[in-house]
């Protein structure tokens, strides 16, 4: 991302005065099937939390701690790196493009 002008960042709430911060979810109605399958397989039990949509999104902000997390419990269960378990688990007999976000 190059940014051409100024940007503001969302901070904490306690270092921007605000009582809470706030968090921006990007949402759709997609069912995502392929992709919330694969989600399983990758991390089981891992379910949706609102079952009419999907958080599937071409661009997501991260927290690093909970990324370092979904690492640590994918590896965990797999016993492979994170990146290794996602491709294995990928169903060769689904397009890609519809298979994994």
């Amino acid at each position: 991302t190059v940014f051409l002008a100024p940007v503001r960042f969302h901070e904490a709430a306690a270092s921007t005065g605000m009582e809470t911060a706030t968090t921006v979810f990007t949402v759709t109605g997609d069912q995502s099937t392929h992709q919330i399958a694969h989600m399983s397989r990758v991390v089981p039990g891992l379910e949706r939390q609102h079952p009419w949509m999907s958080a599937i999104a071409h661009h997501m902000l991260l927290e690093g701690r909970v990324v370092r997390q979904l690492f640590g419990t994918v590896e965990g269960h797999h016993g492979k790196t994170f990146y290794r378990a996602f491709l294995d688990e990928i169903d060769e007999s689904v397009e890609h493009k519809k298979q994994v976000s």
